[in-house]
């Protein structure tokens, strides 16, 4: 079955820019204009697999797939180190929650399974479009 790509963006955006899990903050000062910067931690459970996406505002964005949860609470720990006198962590969830993420993948349809979800999405050279510049989508991905 071909992927829903308007209907994938939409729970794309829905997971990761309306209504995401976040499960570590921080908020660092910016050397240059002595504004702070906010660095999130974003989450999503499809299947056995973590969607972990950082967001720095501004700038720098990024996001991995992963099946260990050991990997995430390693991006959560690493996160802290970043913290030093001038930086304040701000938000901090346990990471035992980690292990009750709810699992995202019936909004991409309940017709896929997780895994192939997360074969096409990696397959999708554009992916990254998708959801960190998902104002300036591709016209397939558009409704």
């Amino acid at each position: 079955m071909k992927p829903n790509k308007p209907k994938w963006t939409a729970a794309i955006t829905k997971i990761m820019h309306e209504d995401p899990v976040i499960v570590a903050f921080l908020n660092m000062p910016d050397c240059v204009d002595q504004f702070y910067v906010h660095v999130e931690l974003r989450l999503a459970k499809i299947g056995k697999h973590f969607l972990l996406a950082r967001y720095d505002e501004p700038g720098y964005d990024d996001y991995n797939w992963t099946d260990s949860i050991e990997e995430v609470k390693k991006a959560m720990s690493d996160l802290e180190d970043e913290e030093n006198d001038e930086e304040e962590l701000s938000g901090w969830q346990d990471p035992k929650l980690l292990d009750s993420i709810k699992d995202s993948a019936p909004l991409f349809g309940e017709e896929w399974d997780p895994d192939d979800i997360v074969k096409e999405i990696e397959a999708d050279e554009n992916f990254w479009v998708r959801i960190l510049t998902w104002d300036t989508l591709p016209d397939e991905y558009e409704y």
